[in-house]
C-alpha cells in the first residue's frame, strides 16, 4: 500500500484537489467569451462573432472539442452530432449578445 511520504501513513486520495483539477480543464462558453471580450475591450457579441468566424474557418480536425460539464460524470466530450447545440449556442451569442439570465440564475450554456 502507498505510504504518505512525511509520516509513513497510508496515502489518502485527495478528491477535492483531483476535481479542482479536472474543474480547471473546462471553461464554459459563457466564460470563454467573457474572457475575450474583457481581453479584447470588446462585447460579448463581438467576441462571439469573432469566435464563431475563426472555428468556421478551422479546418475540422484542427476545432477545438466540445465538451459538457456533467453534475454525474463530469466533464465528457460531445459526440454524434451533439455538439451542434454548443454550435448554435455560439451563434445565437453572436447574433444576440449575453443571453438573459432567467429567474433560476441559470445561463442556457
Amino acid at each position: 500500500m502507498p505510504t504518505d511520504n512525511e509520516s509513513g501513513n497510508p496515502a489518502t486520495l485527495d478528491i477535492k484537489a483531483l476535481l479542482a483539477k479536472e474543474d480547471s480543464d473546462f471553461i464554459s462558453l459563457h466564460e470563454l467569451l467573457t474572457a475575450i471580450a474583457a481581453a479584447g475591450n470588446a462585447t460579448y457579441q463581438d467576441a462571439a462573432r469573432l469566435l464563431l468566424r475563426r472555428l468556421q474557418n478551422t479546418d475540422r480536425d484542427y476545432r477545438p472539442s466540445w465538451c459538457k460539464l456533467d453534475i454525474n460524470h463530469g466533464i465528457v466530450t460531445t459526440v454524434n452530432g451533439r455538439d451542434s447545440i454548443a454550435w448554435e449556442c455560439l451563434r445565437q451569442a453572436a447574433n444576440n449578445g449575453e443571453p438573459q439570465v432567467s429567474d433560476d440564475d441559470d445561463i442556457p450554456f
